[in-house]
Protein backbone atom coordinates (compact mmCIF):
# COMPACT_ATOMS: atom_id res chain seq x y z
CA UNK A 1 0.00 0.00 0.00
CA UNK A 2 1.03 3.33 -0.80
CA UNK A 3 1.78 6.40 1.81
CA UNK A 4 -1.09 8.98 1.41
CA UNK A 5 1.17 10.74 0.01
CA UNK A 6 2.11 9.28 -3.06
CA UNK A 7 -1.60 8.43 -3.36
CA UNK A 8 -2.81 12.44 -3.50
CA UNK A 9 0.06 12.84 -6.13
CA UNK A 10 -0.76 9.82 -8.55
CA UNK A 11 -4.61 10.44 -7.79
CA UNK A 12 -4.03 14.42 -8.42
CA UNK A 13 -2.43 13.55 -11.27
CA UNK A 14 -4.72 11.17 -12.97
CA UNK A 15 -7.13 13.28 -12.47
CA UNK A 16 -5.83 16.18 -14.72
CA UNK A 17 -5.28 13.53 -17.10
CA UNK A 18 -9.21 12.99 -16.95
CA UNK A 19 -10.61 16.51 -16.42
CA UNK A 20 -8.29 17.23 -19.78
CA UNK A 21 -9.29 14.67 -21.83
CA UNK A 22 -13.27 15.35 -20.66
CA UNK A 23 -12.41 19.05 -21.51
CA UNK A 24 -11.34 18.26 -24.77
CA UNK A 25 -14.44 16.51 -25.63
CA UNK A 26 -16.95 19.02 -24.91
CA UNK A 27 -17.46 18.14 -20.93
CA UNK A 28 -15.92 21.74 -20.26
CA UNK A 29 -17.74 21.81 -16.53
CA UNK A 30 -17.63 18.22 -15.34
CA UNK A 31 -13.80 18.17 -17.21
CA UNK A 32 -12.76 21.68 -15.46
CA UNK A 33 -14.28 20.34 -11.79
CA UNK A 34 -12.25 17.30 -12.13
CA UNK A 35 -9.33 19.08 -13.22
CA UNK A 36 -8.88 21.43 -10.64
CA UNK A 37 -9.60 19.17 -7.84
CA UNK A 38 -6.50 16.94 -9.62
CA UNK A 39 -4.80 20.04 -9.08
CA UNK A 40 -6.10 20.74 -5.36
CA UNK A 41 -4.77 16.94 -4.27
CA UNK A 42 -1.48 17.26 -6.38
CA UNK A 43 -0.40 19.79 -4.41
CA UNK A 44 -1.90 18.34 -1.37
CA UNK A 45 0.59 15.69 -2.25
CA UNK A 46 3.25 18.12 -2.39
CA UNK A 47 3.04 19.63 0.74
CA UNK A 48 2.51 16.21 2.60
CA UNK A 49 5.36 15.64 4.73
CA UNK A 50 7.35 12.30 3.79
CA UNK A 51 7.13 9.74 6.27
CA UNK A 52 9.96 8.25 5.31
CA UNK A 53 13.22 8.89 7.17
CA UNK A 54 16.40 7.30 6.49
CA UNK A 55 18.82 6.91 9.69
CA UNK A 56 22.75 8.17 8.94
CA UNK A 57 23.92 6.08 11.59
CA UNK A 58 22.58 2.48 10.06
CA UNK A 59 23.29 3.56 6.49
CA UNK A 60 26.91 4.23 7.77
CA UNK A 61 27.09 1.07 9.33
CA UNK A 62 25.85 -1.20 6.99
CA UNK A 63 28.21 -3.89 5.81
CA UNK A 64 27.18 -6.92 3.23
CA UNK A 65 26.34 -10.85 4.78
CA UNK A 66 29.27 -13.06 5.23
CA UNK A 67 28.41 -15.82 2.59
CA UNK A 68 30.13 -17.70 0.06
CA UNK A 69 29.06 -16.79 -3.74
CA UNK A 70 28.29 -19.26 -6.36
CA UNK A 71 31.23 -20.55 -8.57
CA UNK A 72 30.70 -19.29 -11.88
CA UNK A 73 33.85 -20.64 -13.74
CA UNK A 74 36.28 -18.32 -12.19
CA UNK A 75 36.90 -16.01 -8.67
CA UNK A 76 33.82 -14.70 -7.68
CA UNK A 77 34.18 -11.30 -5.60
CA UNK A 78 31.59 -8.54 -4.38
CA UNK A 79 33.24 -5.08 -3.94
CA UNK A 80 30.61 -2.49 -2.29
CA UNK A 81 32.48 1.38 -1.75
CA UNK A 82 30.29 4.27 0.03
CA UNK A 83 30.02 7.44 -1.89
CA UNK A 84 29.70 9.92 1.19
CA UNK A 85 33.04 10.46 2.93
CA UNK A 86 34.49 9.08 4.63
CA UNK A 87 35.01 6.48 1.85
CA UNK A 88 35.42 3.20 2.79
CA UNK A 89 35.54 0.05 0.54
CA UNK A 90 34.37 -3.71 1.68
CA UNK A 91 35.08 -6.74 -0.60
CA UNK A 92 33.54 -9.66 0.11
CA UNK A 93 35.92 -12.62 -1.27
CA UNK A 94 32.98 -15.31 -2.73
CA UNK A 95 35.40 -18.41 -1.81
CA UNK A 96 35.36 -18.26 1.84
CA UNK A 97 32.77 -15.65 2.61
CA UNK A 98 35.74 -13.19 4.47
CA UNK A 99 34.26 -9.86 4.48
CA UNK A 100 38.01 -6.90 4.57
CA UNK A 101 37.22 -3.39 4.97
CA UNK A 102 40.10 -0.95 2.77
CA UNK A 103 39.79 3.21 3.31
CA UNK A 104 39.34 4.46 0.44
CA UNK A 105 37.95 3.30 -3.08
CA UNK A 106 38.38 -0.10 -4.49
CA UNK A 107 42.31 -1.14 -4.34
CA UNK A 108 43.93 -1.97 -7.86
CA UNK A 109 44.42 -5.54 -6.62
CA UNK A 110 43.29 -7.88 -3.88
CA UNK A 111 44.74 -11.38 -2.48
CA UNK A 112 42.14 -12.63 0.28
CA UNK A 113 43.48 -12.50 3.70
CA UNK A 114 41.31 -15.37 4.92
CA UNK A 115 41.75 -17.90 2.30
CA UNK A 116 45.11 -16.34 0.18
CA UNK A 117 43.61 -16.60 -3.39
CA UNK A 118 44.15 -13.79 -5.84
CA UNK A 119 40.63 -12.02 -6.53
CA UNK A 120 41.56 -9.82 -8.75
CA UNK A 121 44.75 -7.95 -10.41
CA UNK A 122 45.12 -4.55 -11.77
CA UNK A 123 46.05 -4.93 -15.91
CA UNK A 124 49.32 -2.94 -15.38
CA UNK A 125 51.03 -4.88 -13.63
Amino acid sequence: MLPLRHQLLVVGCLLVVVGGMLSTGGQWTIGGTIGLWGVVMSVAGFFLPDGHRIDAEAVAAWRPSAETLMDAGRTMYRVDTTIDAPIVSTILCGACAHIAEVDGGRPASWTCPGCGLDLWRSEEE
